[in-house]
């Protein structure tokens, strides 16, 4: 046989059908990173939403805790109306050495990424009565991002919107 004659395919991608697949890859790479980023900003706004929950319970817990010492301190002592707790020194000195980072570390750090507050109602089965003669305080606590520019922020997805409401009940 004739070597001339003969035909030669020869095997493999050509060009144009690399190029074409390394367009599809790259189509493909960047919605799974915008995946990624997304999943990060989630986590970071639950990592923060379990902190303002933390806080919360801690708030109830201390107040709970100080009614049944035999002298309560002021700084925790139940009143009613609603008592915000400072985000640094400069607020109010002797409620931030109570709740702050040399007293029950409720708010770690001056200028720190939340702020929190408690209001107490006197309560009846549930029901709001006059100070003093009902049976149970009905503790509500608040913690939501600090909205100060200077502070120190949360970061993640909705970040602004996250608010935590914790209600309890403290027997006299």
């Amino acid at each position: 046989m004739n070597s001339k004659t003969k035909e030669t395919r020869e095997s493999g991608s050509s060009l144009v059908e690399v190029m074409i697949a390394l367009l599809l890859l790259l189509i493909l790479m960047t919605g799974i990173l915008q995946m990624f980023s997304m999943s990060l900003l989630i986590n970071q706004s639950s990592a923060a939403r379990t902190e303002l929950t933390y806080k919360a319970q801690q708030v109830t817990e201390i107040l709970r805790m100080s009614q049944t010492l035999p002298t309560v301190p002021p700084e925790a002592a139940l009143s009613p109306g609603t008592v915000q707790l400072p985000t640094n020194s400069t607020q109010d000195g002797t409620l931030w050495y109570f709740w702050g980072p040399y007293g029950m570390g409720v708010m770690e750090a001056e200028n720190g990424p939340l702020q929190v507050s408690y209001t107490t109602v006197d309560t009846i089965n549930g029901v709001a009565v006059g100070w003093g003669t009902g049976e149970h305080f009905r503790v509500t606590v608040t913690a939501e991002p600090n909205d100060d520019l200077t502070a120190q922020r949360y970061t993640g997805a909705g970040i602004g919107a996250k608010r935590v409401e914790y209600v309890s009940y403290i027997t006299h």
